[in-house]
């Protein structure tokens, strides 16, 4: 079975979580026993190639280069997948294409009109010409199955993995990394693109209410998006909070990433809306507890080891922080636990059927 990777969003120099999402899978299918890996291409759009921050895929997945519209005519392969749902309209092979999530439609944190066109416009061309469709999460498909009218036959769900960097670390670890970025030891986490739908301006004027956390800054680990910065730094003037409790960082080195989750007193992670929320499972396989929202795919990757919080009532994520400080060691191992199930490589064996089912 020949399967061919549409890779354009390896050239991201800063992977987000598409990207990641590409570069993890193509590395899991290719480390998969010869007997189940699929004859594995990756293929980039020739006006992306030229950027030299192209990540290279495994030893043995050869790089190709296509041109759209046209080219190639026929496809080099029996599927094609589209990891970030742009999937080329090839002949002679089977397409699917990966939803992360539905937000060009449902619009949480309110984008403007020339990208919600765009990225609706994707979805909407993905689904009229795509054979077969993976959802990252089970709320992902049934949000595809409603908005996009696809028979849910044709949706398969395939929940993402995490790297194993991301365990508990000592104080030996933790205290060079927290005295480099100038960290203090006790502070709450927020991981993500400084995007609206992130609703960090209401976590911060929870925070602000708090008295659990009165004397812990928020540090908040994430690129400007959509002018999701500028919100942050309104939300922070309008309740007076000193400079220092609201710490940005942008973005950090994958290899600080992990220990600042294990650092964290708590992953704060009140989104609007989610497709699968790679920080929920990155905090747990660190053991740190999580705040999180009770919408969108956010309690089924939790999986009930997080404290759910109503995103819209900023009373409800105020009082979701003054709970936090109750969890105790057996709840940290009960949730690390439910975070080890999601693999790479589970992630892709699952991938591997939805290939077999596609083509039967």
């Amino acid at each position: 079975m020949r399967v061919a990777i549409e890779a354009t969003t390896l050239c991201e120099e800063r992977p987000s979580g598409i990207g990641r999402y590409a570069r993890r899978l193509l590395h899991a299918l290719a480390a998969l026993p010869a007997s189940e890996r699929p004859d594995l291409s990756a293929w980039c759009r020739r006006s992306y190639r030229r950027k030299s921050s192209f990540v290279q895929p495994p030893a043995g997945v050869p790089v190709r280069i296509y041109q759209e519209p046209v080219w190639p005519l026929w496809a080099p392969c029996d599927i094609l997948h589209g990891v970030a749902v742009r999937t080329p309209r090839w002949r002679g092979c089977r397409r699917l294409s990966s939803i992360m999530d539905l937000t060009p439609f449902l619009n949480p944190g309110g984008l403007d009109a020339g990208h919600l066109e765009r990225d609706q416009r994707a979805l909407r061309e993905a689904a009229a010409h795509c054979h077969g469709f993976i959802a990252i999460s089970q709320a992902t498909k049934d949000d595809a199955v409603r908005i996009l009218g696809i028979p849910a036959a044709r949706v398969w769900v395939t929940h993402l993995g995490v790297a194993g960097g991301f365990r508990p670390h000592s104080e030996a670890e933790i205290s060079p990394v927290l005295a480099r970025l100038d960290l203090p030891r006790r502070f709450l986490l927020a991981v993500g693109d400084l995007h609206p739908r992130k609703n960090l301006p209401r976590l911060i004027e929870a925070l602000a209410a708090s008295r659990a956390w009165a004397d812990a800054p928020l540090v908040l680990v994430g690129k400007p998006s959509m002018g999701g910065a500028e919100q942050v730094e309104a939300a922070a003037a309008r309740c007076a909070l000193p400079a220092d409790r609201v710490r940005r960082l942008s973005y950090v080195e994958d290899g600080d990433l992990p220990v600042l989750y294990a650092a964290a007193a708590a992953l704060c992670y009140p989104s609007l809306y989610e497709g699968f929320g790679f920080p929920i499972i990155e905090a747990m396989r660190s053991g740190t507890p999580v705040l999180t929202s009770a919408v969108s795919s956010c309690p089924e990757v939790a999986g009930g080891h997080a404290v759910l919080v109503d995103p819209a009532d900023t009373g409800a994520i105020a009082a979701g922080l003054e709970r936090l400080p109750a969890i105790g060691a057996a709840q940290r191992e009960a949730a690390r636990a439910h975070a080890d199930g999601f693999t790479w490589e589970r992630c892709a064996r699952q991938t591997v059927q939805v290939y077999r089912e596609l083509m039967a």
